[in-house]
């Protein structure tokens, strides 16, 4: 879906329902960072940059 499709879709949602998927997204990006952030940390772990 394009994002204003996305848009038009949220807005057509109850304010409690559309706020809750906004929070899960929210939450679910936290996760995708700090997953993220793991992974980069155990590659540069194991492939220290070179200076």
């Amino acid at each position: 879906m394009l994002s204003q499709e996305r848009l038009a879709f949220l807005g057509k949602l109850s304010p409690a329902m559309s706020h809750e998927i906004l929070n899960n997204f929210e939450i679910i990006l936290q996760e995708i960072t700090i997953t993220l952030e793991m992974v980069e940390s155990k590659i540069y772990q194991r492939f220290p940059p070179i200076h």
